[in-house]
């Protein structure tokens, strides 16, 4: 894993501030005089690739939820018209159901969440196989689902945190893509597909007069 490295555009020394996802470090100029500011880490950079995982899973979990919480129905349900892009409802149905069925059923060889747990029965939807066809729309009972979609972040804490280091090399076939260790798959499927379709709901609600992202204004 490459050592940490941070662009800083301000100059001088920055520390991080405490309680964030890397605690207690001291990020210090790599050599005076550098116009890029580069900075390398100073002190305990003993953080693994497990907890960083850990730790960008539950921040993208919090950001989609803030994303999403206040929607009302019609702007779950509507679809742009002229638009390539499903509705935001679609669209957070999809990034929920993906993790679990490639947590819960890919990753860990088990039964996805929505069904062991008993939520097809209190949402109403089939889980759907495979990707988002572009004309899928749903209606969902929001808070049903977000209760859901906790379930399905909790089980994803429980196994990242259980998971040794062996689990984290193991490699698995999405399908979709070529084997890859598991790690890889959180860091380069998992998350980026959190938080790309978060970006979109985000986008969607904005251009239909609605704050994209409570917790930034």
């Amino acid at each position: 894993m490459r050592a940490w490295r941070i662009l800083w555009p301000m100059g001088g020394d920055f520390r991080h501030t405490p309680g964030t996802s890397v605690s207690g470090v001291k990020l210090k100029r790599r050599a005076a005089g550098d116009n890029r500011s580069q900075f390398r880490m100073k002190g305990d950079n003993s953080m693994d690739v497990k907890t960083t995982l850990q730790h960008q899973m539950q921040s993208l979990h919090g950001t989609m939820d803030a994303a999403i919480c206040d929607c009302s129905a019609e702007v779950l349900a509507r679809k742009l018209p002229n638009s390539t892009i499903n509705s935001v409802g679609a669209v957070y149905a999809h990034t929920v159901f993906s993790e679990d069925g490639l947590v819960n059923g890919l990753i860990r060889g088990g039964t996805p969440v929505y069904i062991a747990g008993g939520w097809a029965a209190k949402v109403g939807l089939e889980m759907p196989q495979g990707g988002m066809e572009p004309d899928w729309n749903v209606t969902l009972p929001l808070d049903v689902f977000r209760q859901y979609a906790a379930a399905v972040a909790q089980a994803t804490g429980e196994y990242l945190a259980s998971a040794s280091d062996a689990e984290m090399e193991r490699v698995v076939d999405p399908g979709f893509a070529p084997p890859m260790p598991v790690r890889t798959m959180f860091a380069n499927v998992l998350a980026w597909h959190l938080a790309t379709h978060q970006g979109e709901i985000s986008a969607l609600k904005g251009v239909q007069g609605v704050d994209g992202l409570v917790f930034t204004h």
